[in-house]
C-alpha cells in the first residue's frame, strides 16, 4: 500500500490492489472534513439592507457552496475520483453521513467512468465499529446510500437558515437601532438555540419567583456507649407547621429511651457506567473537570486527530459483539496510573459492558493508545484521564457494598439510622468520585434493644430555590427535548453565551442577562411556540418521516416555512410588546456612550457607543453611523472629512495589527462607486484628501487580489504597510523620520515610491546622509525584518525596456542563467510548495489560459533576469506543452448564475464557458517550466538560438497624484519566440494601456490584446484587421469576465506591432502613438473623445448622451467613448478599435505611445524638441528618454497617470547629427 497527502495538504489517500466483486481492482482510500457543501442565500440576499427579512422564507433562492474553501475539497475529490468506476461510501451511519454521501457523489460522479447499462457503481458501507470484523462485514453487505436521510437533512439545513437569518435581521436592525447598552452585536434567532435561552430563562424565573418557606424537623441523638452516639433521621422528615411540630417534640422530649424496632442488612451494588458518548462526555468535562462544552468537544477532536481516542462524536452507548474490548485495554497495562487495575482485569477476565444505546453511528469513545500528563499536558490530559477511567471502569465489576439500617420508636415518633459498609470496590477502585462514601458503622442490634435517648431538638429551616442550571444540567435538558444533536448542543451553548445572553459563573452555571431574559420573555409575550421546544419537536418529527420515506420533503418544506412564516409576520406586527420590555432594561442610544467626535451636520459631539456593536450616534440629527468592529477607536488629530466636514476617528486593532483613519458619514454612505461601505479613508478614492487611499496607496497587496497596501501614517517610527482589504501587515524603513508617500513609482515594479527622512544618528544611509527616496519592494535599506516579505507584485510584460541585447551576449547567458535557476529549483514544485509567482485568480477560461499563463512564466522569468528571447522560447515551450495536454482536471464546476443575472443577461454567449483551476494550472505549468530548463541546458533549441532584430527601448511609468497606477505597457520584442510564430516575418509589439475605475481592465488588455491577435487568422495577410479583431474580442472576454466578478473597471489602449518594414498601429480612446521622421512629428491617428461629431452622433443614436462636466463625458460619467471594459456603459462606450498601417521607409527616427495624461499636456510637435534636447544633454542617453519625457508631463501640470514608451527605430546619437541635404533630381 502507498499513502500520500492529498492536494489539498490535508487529506491523505491510500492506494493498495485488491479484489472487489470477484474482480481484481485498484483502490483508493481517502476522508473528507465534515460536511463538504454549505446553504446560503444567493446575491443580494445576503445584504441586509437591500431585502425585506420577509423574503427569506420564499422568494430568496440558495445554493450549496463549500463549506471550507480553503480546503478545495471538490477539487480534491474530483482529482482523487477521476476515472473511477465504483465508489463505496464509509461515511458516518447517520442522516448527517448519508447527507454527506451525497455531497461527495455531487463532487465526484462527473468525473468518474460512465456506468453500463443498469450497473451499479455507488455502494454504501453500514458499520457501528471500526473492528476487523466490523469493516469485513459492511464490505460483504454493502448497499445504497439512503437519499431520504439525506433530503432530511437538506430541509434542517434549509429551516434554520431562512428562519433563524428572518428573525435575526429584523430584531437586530430594530433593537440596535434604538438601544446602545445591549451589548451584542447581533441579537440572534435560531430554532435550537432559542429553546436552549429559554430552559437557562425558564430556571432563572423560578429563582426570582421562588418565596422561601419555614419548616421543622425533629432530630434525636441516642447514644450508643459512653464515647460513641447517633443521629437519627425522623421518618416524618419535615413538617411546615411550628405548633404542630412542637407538639411531636413534646410527645417525645420527655422520652429516656429509643427502642429497636426492626433492623436490616442488605448487600446492594452500584453499577458500573454505560460506555460513553459524546453527550455524557460533555456532562462531565463541564460538571467535573470545569470544561465549556464547545472547548471539550475541539480537545476531544484534537486528541482524535492524534490517534489517542476513538471519533468522539457519537450517541452510541453499547460496544458491538465483535468490539476487541482486550486490544484498547492492554494499551493501558503499563500506565503509571492505572497499570496494576488493568493487569488484574487482564489477567482475571473483563466483565462485558452494560447494554446501552445503539444509536448506529460509531462506538463508544474509547481511548486508542496509551498517554501521559507530560506528553498531553493541560486540559487534554485531564479529559484523556477521564476517558480511559471510564472506559476501564465499563469493563470492570459492579461496585458491591452492604447497607444496614435500624428503626427506633421514642414515643409514637419513628426514626431511621443506615450506614453502608463496602464489600468490593469495583469500578470506584479507577473512578474514586463514584464509590461509596464511609459513613459510620451501625452498632448490632437486634428488635426489641433499647438505647439511651441523649437529645431531641426542634430544627427550624427554611426551603432554598434551585440554583441556575448547569452546563451539564442544560444539556440533559437540550437531549431530553431533541434540542440539536450530539454534534450540535456545544455549538448552540457556546452561541448563547458569546451573544451575550447567558454568562457563565463559578461552577460552570449559566446565569441570564438582562438582555437574554428580556428576548426570552419578549417571545412569551408574542408568542410562546418561539422558544419552546416543543415546536421543534414537532419539526423533528416532521423531518425524521422524510428520513423513512413517509414525508415530501418539498411538502414538509414548504408547511414549515409557511408556519414560520406566518408566525415572522405576526412577530413582527406584535414586536411592540417585546420593545416594551426592553425599553424598561436598556437605554436609549441618546442617553448612552461617551462624546467622542463632531457631527458634519449639526457641529455638536456625538457619542461614541463602545458596546457591541460599536457605533457613534448625534443624538441632535438622531443619526446612527457604525464603526469597524473589534477594535479601538479615538479621535484623530480632531481632522475633518473634506466631503462632509465629520471629524474624522482612527480604529485600530492594536500596537501591531493595522489602523487608518475614516470618517464615520463616508464609511456609512460611501461617496465614490468603488469604495464599500463600512471601510475607511485606506478605501476611499478622494483624488486630494491626504488621508485616502488616493495619496497613501503604494501598491497591489502581495497576498489578495483586490486589495492595496497603504501607508499608515500614524505607525512611526515604526512604520508599516498594511492592505486596505486583508491582514497583510509589513514594516518599512524602520526608525525613519518621517515617511511620505511620492508621486514617483518604481520602474521595477510599479509601486508608489516612498520619501524618506532619517534622523542623523540612525541613518543607514551613506555619508551620514537623512533623505531617501526607495521603494517598499525593491529598495535594499528597506529592511522589514522577518515578519514580511514583500515580493514585487505582478506586472505586464515590460523585459523589452533597457538596453538590446547582443544574439552572443544572449547565447553566453543562457546556459548562466539556466544553472542558476535549476540551483534555485533543483526539482518539481511539491504539492505543499508556494508557487514562486502570484497566479491572476481562483478560475481561466480556456481562451484566458495562453494570455495568462504566458504573463506568469514571462513575469517570473523577467524578475530573475532571464534574457528576453530565452523567456520567450521557455514561456512557448511550457505553455504550448501544458495547453496540449489532457487539462480535465483543471476542471471547475462554473458557478450557479446570481439573481441578478451577472452572466445570464448575456444572450450571446449562449454556450457554456469551460473554467479551469488557475493555481492548479500553474503549478503544473512551472513543473514544465522546470522540465523544459533541464532540457535545454544540455542543449538549447535552434529558435532560441536563432538571431534576433534588436530593440532599444526606453519606458517610463508613474503614478503622479492619483491613488493607484492604473496604467499597464507591454514591450514584447521577442512576438513569435513567445507564440511560436515561424514564418520569416519578424515582430515586435509594444503597447500602452491606460485604466480608470481600477487596474483590471489595464491588466486584462495588457496581457490578452496581444495574445489574441497571435492567434488571428488574418496576422499575415493585415496585421492591422488583426489588431483590431484582438481588441474587440478582448472587450468581450473582460466583459464575461467583469459580469462575473462585479469589475466596474475600464481602459483605452494603443498598440503598435512592427510586422517587417511595415508598421501596424490599432486604437481605442484617447491613448496615442506618434511617429517622429526625421525630427518632425508624424500624426498616425485621431484619439475617441466624446466631443469627436462622429463619435457625439453613434452615441446619440444608441440612445446616450454627451454633456459637458468639466469636460465631455459619455451619459455625464466617463470622458472616454471607446475602451475595453466599461460593462455599465456599453453600448455607449464602444469596444470597436481602430487601425492603420505605413510602410517604414528606413527615415523614421523612433516611435512613441504614451496614455492621456502625457498627451494632454504635451503637443506632438513638441516631442522631437523634448527627446533632442535630452539626448544632447550631459547625460544624454536613449534609455532615459521616457523618464524625460514623463517628467516634462508632470512639471506642466498633469496629475493623472503618466506612462511613456519611446521604441527607437534608428540609434539614438544619429538623431544628433544634421540631416544630410537631399539628393537634387
Amino acid at each position: 500500500m502507498s499513502s500520500r497527502k492529498g492536494l489539498n495538504g490535508t487529506c491523505s489517500v491510500h492506494e493498495y490492489s485488491g479484489a472487489f466483486a470477484g474482480q481484481p481492482a485498484r483502490f483508493k482510500m481517502t476522508s473528507v472534513c465534515g460536511h463538504v457543501m454549505t446553504l446560503d442565500f444567493l446575491g443580494k440576499y445576503n445584504k441586509w439592507d437591500k431585502v425585506d427579512p420577509a423574503e427569506l422564507f420564499s422568494q430568496a433562492p440558495t445554493e450549496k457552496k463549500e463549506a471550507n474553501p480553503k480546503l478545495n475539497m471538490v477539487k480534491f475529490l474530483q482529482v482523487e475520483g477521476r476515472g473511477c468506476d465504483c465508489i463505496v461510501l464509509w461515511l458516518d451511519c447517520d442522516k448527517e453521513g448519508e447527507n454527506i454521501c451525497f455531497e461527495v457523489l455531487d463532487a465526484v460522479l462527473p468525473v468518474m467512468n460512465q456506468a453500463h447499462s443498469g450497473e451499479q457503481t455507488v455502494f454504501r458501507a453500514r458499520f457501528s465499529s471500526i473492528t476487523d470484523t466490523d469493516i469485513c462485514a459492511a464490505m460483504a453487505r454493502l448497499g445504497e446510500p439512503d437519499h431520504n436521510e439525506a433530503l432530511s437533512v437538506d430541509a434542517r439545513q434549509e429551516l434554520d437558515l431562512r428562519i433563524g437569518c428572518a428573525f435575526t435581521r429584523f430584531q437586530t436592525k430594530y433593537f440596535q437601532g434604538k438601544y446602545g447598552n445591549l451589548d451584542s452585536s447581533l441579537i440572534s434567532f435560531g430554532p435550537c438555540q432559542t429553546p436552549t435561552l429559554g430552559f437557562c430563562v425558564e430556571r432563572h424565573d423560578k429563582i426570582q419567583s421562588f418565596k422561601p418557606e419555614t419548616y421543622w424537623v425533629l432530630q434525636a441523638k441516642v447514644d450508643v456507649d459512653k464515647d460513641r452516639s447517633l443521629l437519627l433521621d425522623w421518618d416524618r422528615v419535615r413538617v411546615f407547621d411550628r405548633e404542630i411540630a412542637q407538639m411531636f417534640l413534646n410527645m417525645t422530649k420527655l422520652e429516656k429511651e429509643a427502642q429497636v424496632e426492626a433492623t436490616s442488612r442488605k448487600e446492594k451494588a452500584k453499577q458500573r457506567p454505560l460506555a460513553l458518548n459524546t453527550v455524557e462526555m460533555l456532562r462531565v468535562a463541564s460538571s467535573a473537570l470545569g470544561m465549556g462544552p464547545q472547548h471539550a468537544m475541539q480537545t476531544a477532536e484534537r486528541l482524535y486527530t492524534q490517534g489517542y481516542i476513538s471519533y468522539p462524536r457519537t450517541e452510541t452507548t453499547h460496544y458491538p459483539e465483535s468490539f476487541d474490548l482486550k486490544g484498547p485495554l492492554r494499551q493501558q497495562a503499563n500506565h503509571p496510573y492505572w497499570a496494576d487495575t488493568v493487569k488484574r482485569l487482564l489477567a482475571e477476565g473483563i466483565n462485558r459492558p452494560r447494554k446501552g444505546h445503539d444509536a448506529g453511528d460509531h462506538p463508544p469513545i474509547t481511548p486508542m493508545k496509551s498517554a501521559t500528563e507530560a506528553e498531553l499536558g493541560g486540559e487534554a490530559w485531564r479529559l484523556y484521564e477521564y476517558i480511559t477511567r471510564h472506559f476501564i471502569a465499563t469493563v470492570s465489576h459492579d461496585c458491591r457494598y452492604l447497607q444496614s439500617s435500624v428503626s427506633f420508636r421514642i414515643g409514637p415518633e419513628r426514626f431511621t439510622c443506615t450506614g453502608k459498609t463496602v464489600i468490593s470496590p469495583g469500578f470506584t477502585e479507577i473512578m474514586p468520585w463514584q464509590s461509596v462514601p464511609l459513613e459510620e458503622s451501625l452498632p448490632t442490634c437486634q428488635k426489641g434493644d433499647t438505647l439511651a435517648v441523649a437529645e431531641v431538638k426542634l430544627l427550624e429551616k427554611q426551603t432554598s430555590p434551585p440554583d441556575y442550571l448547569t452546563e451539564a444540567e442544560l444539556i440533559t435538558l437540550m437531549e431530553k427535548h431533541g434540542i440539536g444533536t450530539d454534534a450540535s448542543i456545544p455549538v448552540h451553548i457556546n452561541n448563547i453565551c458569546q451573544r451575550n445572553y447567558v454568562i457563565v459563573e463559578s461552577g460552570r452555571r449559566l446565569k441570564p442577562t438582562n438582555l437574554g431574559i428580556v428576548l426570552v420573555h419578549g417571545y412569551y409575550k408574542i408568542d410562546a411556540e418561539l422558544v419552546l421546544p416543543t415546536i421543534r419537536s414537532a419539526v423533528e418529527k416532521q423531518l425524521n418521516l422524510i428520513a423513512q420515506g413517509r414525508a415530501d420533503f418539498r411538502q414538509v418544506l414548504g408547511h414549515t416555512l409557511d408556519v414560520f412564516k406566518r408566525k415572522f409576520h405576526y412577530f413582527v406586527d406584535s414586536i411592540a410588546g417585546m420593545d416594551e420590555l426592553m425599553e424598561v432594561s436598556f437605554s436609549p442610544l441618546a442617553a448612552t456612550g461617551k462624546p467622542l467626535s463632531r457631527c458634519g451636520k449639526c457641529h455638536r459631539f456625538m457619542k461614541y457607543i463602545q458596546a457591541k456593536p460599536s457605533r457613534l450616534h448625534c443624538s441632535h440629527c438622531d443619526e446612527t453611523y457604525t464603526l469597524p468592529q473589534n477594535g479601538t477607536i479615538k479621535l484623530y488629530k480632531e481632522l475633518r472629512c473634506p466631503l462632509d466636514d465629520f471629524e474624522l476617528v482612527l480604529w485600530s486593532s492594536g500596537s501591531r495589527g493595522k489602523s487608518y483613519p475614516l470618517c464615520p458619514y463616508c464609511s456609512n454612505h460611501p461617496p465614490f462607486r468603488d469604495m464599500k461601505k463600512g471601510t475607511g479613508c485606506n478605501e476611499c478614492t478622494h483624488p486630494s484628501c491626504q488621508h485616502s487611499l488616493s495619496m497613501l496607496g503604494i501598491g497591489q497587496c502581495v497576498e489578495c487580489e483586490s486589495g492595496v497596501l497603504v501607508l499608515d501614517p500614524t505607525s512611526g517610527p515604526k512604520w508599516r504597510v498594511a492592505c486596505n482589504r486583508c491582514n497583510v501587515v509589513a514594516h518599512c524603513f524602520e526608525n525613519a523620520h518621517r515617511v511620505r508617500v511620492s508621486a514617483e513609482t518604481c520602474a521595477a515594479c510599479e509601486a508608489a515610491l516612498l520619501d524618506v527622512d532619517f534622523n542623523k544618528a540612525k541613518s543607514p544611509l551613506p555619508g551620514d546622509g537623512t533623505q531617501h527616496t526607495g521603494c517598499v519592494f525593491c529598495d535594499p535599506r528597506e529592511d522589514r525584518g522577518p515578519r514580511q516579505q514583500l515580493p514585487c507584485p505582478p506586472d505586464a510584460l515590460g523585459m523589452a525596456s533597457g538596453a538590446p541585447q547582443q544574439n552572443g551576449q544572449m547565447a553566453e547567458e543562457t546556459p548562466g542563467f539556466l544553472d542558476t535557476l535549476l540551483c534555485d529549483f533543483p526539482a518539481p514544485l511539491s504539492p505543499e510548495s508556494p508557487l514562486p509567482w502570484k497566479v491572476p485568480g481562483p478560475v481561466l477560461t480556456l481562451e484566458e489560459a495562453e494570455g495568462e499563463l504566458a504573463e506568469v512564466v514571462m513575469g517570473f522569468l523577467s524578475s530573475r533576469s532571464a534574457p528576453p528571447s530565452l523567456a520567450a522560447c521557455l514561456a512557448h515551450e511550457a505553455v504550448s506543452q501544458l495547453l496540449q495536454s489532457d487539462l480535465s482536471e483543471f476542471r471547475k464546476l462554473p458557478e450557479q448564475e446570481e439573481e441578478d443575472g451577472d452572466r445570464g443577461d448575456r444572450a450571446e454567449e449562449k454556450a457554456p464557458v469551460t473554467l479551469l483551476d488557475a493555481a492548479g494550472l500553474a503549478r503544473s505549468l512551472f513543473d514544465r517550466l522546470w522540465q523544459a530548463c533541464g532540457q535545454w541546458q544540455q542543449q538549447v533549441p535552434a529558435a532560441a538560438r536563432a538571431p534576433q532584430r534588436q530593440w532599444l527601448v526606453s519606458a517610463h511609468a508613474i503614478r503622479n497624484a492619483r491613488r493607484r497606477m492604473e496604467d499597464r505597457h507591454v514591450c514584447l520584442p521577442a512576438f513569435n519566440l513567445l507564440f511560436g510564430l515561424e514564418d520569416s516575418v519578424d515582430r515586435a509589439y509594444f503597447a500602452v494601456f491606460d485604466g480608470h475605475g481600477g487596474a483590471d481592465a489595464a491588466r486584462y488588455a495588457s496581457v490578452h490584446v496581444h495574445a489574441v491577435a497571435a492567434r488571428r487568422p488574418e496576422l499575415a495577410a493585415d496585421p492591422a484587421e488583426a489588431l483590431r479583431a484582438a481588441f474587440r474580442r478582448t472587450d468581450e472576454m473582460f466583459l464575461w469576465k467583469a459580469r462575473g466578478e462585479r469589475l466596474q473597471s475600464g481602459t483605452t489602449g494603443v498598440c503598435a506591432l512592427i510586422a517587417g518594414n511595415t508598421l501596424h498601429v490599432a486604437w481605442l480612446g484617447d491613448s496615442q502613438v506618434l511617429l517622429v521622421r526625421q525630427g518632425q512629428a508624424v500624426k498616425l491617428m485621431e484619439p475617441h473623445r466624446p466631443e469627436r461629431q462622429d463619435e457625439k452622433d453613434r452615441i446619440e443614436a444608441l440612445g446616450g448622451f454627451v454633456s459637458h462636466m468639466d469636460c465631455w463625458r459619455v451619459n455625464g460619467t466617463l470622458a472616454v467613448s471607446r475602451a475595453i471594459g466599461d460593462v455599465f456603459q456599453k453600448p455607449y462606450v464602444s469596444g470597436e478599435a481602430d487601425a492603420a498601417s505605413w510602410e517604414l521607409t528606413g527615415s523614421e527616427d523612433y516611435l512613441l505611445l504614451a496614455c492621456d495624461g502625457f498627451f494632454d499636456v504635451v503637443p506632438h510637435q513638441e516631442v522631437a524638441s523634448l527627446v533632442r534636447s535630452q539626448l544632447a544633454g550631459p547625460q544624454g542617453s536613449g534609455l532615459r528618454v521616457a523618464e524625460e519625457l514623463v517628467a516634462a508631463a508632470r512639471e506642466r501640470g498633469s496629475h493623472d497617470n503618466i506612462t511613456v514608451v519611446v521604441v527607437f527605430l534608428r540609434d539614438p546619437q544619429d538623431l544628433l547629427e544634421p540631416e544630410p541635404d537631399a539628393p537634387r533630381s
